[in-house]
């Protein structure tokens, strides 16, 4: 890791900077200025950091018996897809599966999971039908989210031992192929007039209710 900290940083963030120089293969004093043209957004911290990135998850040891997981299927917004990570972390979940979409580690996801993204086991596949079928093998309870209202209500779901739920696309919502491989369509009831949630706002729902 290469680490790159303003003076300004330095005296703020004491702490903070010292534990990330000692970490960090080596570290670059730089001017506020090369810290915003680096960061890439309005008031950054002065902290920068080049990461190597984490060896992708296996599906081995995440795709057993008790094991608690959200999908994502083709999620778009890249805010969306680091809300869910940072939430899925909150809430005790063991993996989160990225089936398409969004890149894990753009810019916005990073910010949006506020670190969570190099905490929390995150599987990506090609596949998400194909690992739905191997989850439902081992015992774990596949849900989809739909907005169908004769879906069962996300309530009244027994996951005891263990699930996948499955978060679609921001308009299309859960792919055929992939809702076809879901043993069971779950639906969050809403009373009000719209017609559907925000993709990480129902992920977060949905996690909360099948984690009880």
């Amino acid at each position: 890791m290469y680490a790159f900290v303003t003076v300004k940083a330095e005296g703020k963030y004491s702490e903070e900077v010292r534990a990330v120089t000692a970490s960090a293969h080596e570290c670059f004093e730089v001017s506020a200025g090369a810290a915003d043209t680096v960061a890439g957004t309005a008031g950054p911290q002065g902290i920068v950091c080049v990461c190597r990135m984490p060896e992708p998850a296996g599906s081995a040891h995440l795709i057993a018996p008790g094991r608690r997981c959200v999908a994502l299927d083709q999620v778009q917004d890249p805010a969306n897809l680091g809300a869910v990570i940072r939430t899925a972390e909150a809430l005790g979940i063991d993996a989160v599966i990225v089936g398409g979409g969004c890149d894990v580690y753009n810019p916005k996801t990073l910010r949006s999971a506020m670190g969570s993204v190099f905490r929390m086991h995150i599987l990506q596949t090609g596949d998400l039908a194909a690992l739905l079928e191997q989850a439902a093998s081992a015992g774990l309870g596949t849900v989809a989210l739909v907005t169908d209202p004769s879906a069962d209500d996300i309530r009244s779901v027994d996951t005891g031992a263990g699930f996948v739920c499955v978060v679609g696309n921001e308009g299309a919502g859960v792919g055929a192929r992939t809702l076809q491989a879901c043993r069971v369509k779950a639906t969050i009831p809403m009373r009000g007039k719209t017609e559907s949630l925000n993709a990480a706002a129902a992920a977060a729902i949905a996690m909360w209710e099948l984690s009880k």
